[in-house]
């Protein structure tokens, strides 16, 4: 097994908790931070994972909108993982400063495209170089039930981030929740187009969590409050328990899940 997981850029971040999570799956992770700068803290937690000892490149800086740079880290994935990837996860999610909060009206295209190009766009271009790694062999008449190969114990997957301002106005969230809509929808079109090759496509809608994008977002404490406060099971999600259902969505016992946007978050969006 093995996985490439984008969007980690310190401690708070949800796919640190992800990384974690896959690594003690017995998992070996490459983490792909978005900049130099933030680097040396994610270099920082890679020592502290298990199964990347032996790959020579364990924490990778690649900015997602530029094509080069996702063509050089994929390059780099194919060779510590000598040519098959079986998990990404995509992470990344961000918008111009101040836009998030801006009235949705008063948007310039800039911040509406670049929210979009960085939120959503990335999935489809890390999707692209991901599949040369991750599409299984096509199957044989000759494959039996009773002796299954290889292409049908992989089962391949990408896992994006979302929330739940995807679906229903979030103040403060705006331009990100049309992104995350646009996230979902694009979801949907790669897992019917990568499903004949054997690669499912899912994403999970996690509730409010403090992570360092977070504090882009106005009231970020209250929207945070009202989903634990308006939830099913009225107590905070942990990172944890949304990196456990991302364990769950790679591993082969969802080999027959795709195309969802599963809701982790205490039941708060069934609620009133």
């Amino acid at each position: 097994m093995s996985a490439l997981i984008f969007g980690v850029a310190n401690k708070w971040s949800l796919a640190w908790s992800i990384a974690r999570a896959w690594d003690a799956a017995g998992t070996p992770v490459i983490m792909v931070c978005r900049s130099e700068r933030e680097r040396a803290s994610v270099d920082n937690l890679a020592q502290t994972l298990k199964h990347n000892k032996q790959l020579q490149a364990p924490v990778l800086t690649c900015d997602a909108t530029d094509d080069k740079q996702l063509a050089m880290v994929f390059e780099q994935a194919n060779e510590s993982f000598q040519g098959e990837l079986n998990s990404v996860l995509h992470g990344i999610a961000a918008a111009p400063p101040g836009a998030l909060g801006k009235p949705f009206h008063q948007l310039t295209a800039k911040e509406f495209l670049s929210t979009q190009e960085v939120s959503t766009y990335s999935l489809l271009a890390i999707a692209r170089h991901a599949i040369p790694l991750m599409a299984l062999p096509c199957s044989t008449p000759s494959s039996s039930p009773s002796s299954p190969s290889s292409a049908t114990t992989r089962s391949p997957s990408i896992t994006t981030l979302s929330y739940i301002g995807a679906n229903v106005g979030a103040p403060g969230y705006g331009v990100m929740g049309v992104a995350k809509a646009s996230l979902e929808s694009s979801v949907r079109y790669l897992a019917s187009e990568l499903g004949p090759q054997g690669i499912r496509v899912n994403c999970i809608s996690a509730p409010p969590m403090k992570t360092l994008s977070a504090r882009g977002i106005p009231d970020f404490h209250a929207m945070q409050a009202r989903a634990i406060d308006g939830s099913c099971l009225q107590k905070p999600m942990s990172p944890d328990e949304i990196a456990s259902y991302a364990t769950f969505l790679a591993s082969s016992q969802a080999s027959g899940i795709t195309g969802q946007v599963v809701t982790v978050d205490g039941g708060f969006n069934c609620m009133l």
